[in-house]
């Protein structure tokens, strides 16, 4: 995702007081690695802020955000990249579509065909094949990904002999009727995401970043003058 900052302010009758195209690159650099700065310290603010309100291990998708901001300096200024797969989907937010990204599960070779949506702290931030536990059940008229009735293996003694014998209970093969089942995710063929816009600063105040770096540096040089 590439982001275009338009500054309109004084910033180009100071440079004109100093006017030679090695300072206009040095106040261009100047401003591109002010912005960088604050929106790495932007996203650091908002992974410290924003974790997961079900529990569970953090994913940390903010501080990975923050981990893919560069900048890249262009004749007439500077592009602010932010490479995260997934940021653009947050802030701007739109249907998101099951297999629609291709992707295929690496188990089963094939594109999923349902979203799985995490329902508990445990399945937060992990896809579904990484359990081998789950079993698919109807609850409530939806589909899902239950937790299965557990196997266990207890080796006990056999009465007077004393010989030892495996006790196997509960079953892996299937959600024993009647009984609840911790759910791991909701299944669904498409889900619609919200945007957030509080998760990028405004056009304003990236604005406000670089016109005040670039006066910062122009009034620098103005001062070895």
């Amino acid at each position: 995702m590439t982001y275009t900052i338009d500054i309109v302010d004084n910033t180009a009758a100071l440079l004109a007081r100093v006017g030679s195209i090695a300072t206009e690159k040095g106040m261009n650099s100047a401003m591109a690695e002010e912005v960088r700065d604050y929106t790495k310290k932007w996203f650091v603010r908002l992974n410290s802020e924003r974790a997961h309100k079900g529990g569970g291990k953090r994913t940390n998708f903010y501080k990975s955000v923050k981990n893919s901001v560069n900048t890249v300096d262009t004749p007439s200024g500077f592009v602010l990249n932010i490479t995260h797969v997934g940021i653009r989907q947050r802030w701007l937010g739109g249907p998101i579509v099951a297999g629609k990204s291709g992707k295929a599960n690496p188990r089963t070779g094939k594109v999923p065909t349902l979203l799985t949506i995490s329902a508990c702290a445990d399945s937060y931030g992990k896809p579904a094949w990484e359990f081998n536990n789950l079993r698919f059940a109807i609850l409530g008229g939806k589909p899902a990904l239950v937790e299965a009735e557990a196997t266990q293996i207890k080796i006990v003694k056999a009465g007077k002999t004393g010989k030892r014998r495996i006790k196997v209970t509960g079953s892996t093969l299937e959600v024993a009727a009647g009984k609840k089942r911790k759910v791991f995710y909701w299944l669904k063929h498409s889900v619609y995401q919200n945007p957030d816009p509080t998760i990028m600063p405004t056009e304003s105040e990236f604005a406000k970043v670089a016109t005040e770096a670039g006066k910062a540096y122009i009034y620098r040089k103005i001062a070895r003058q």
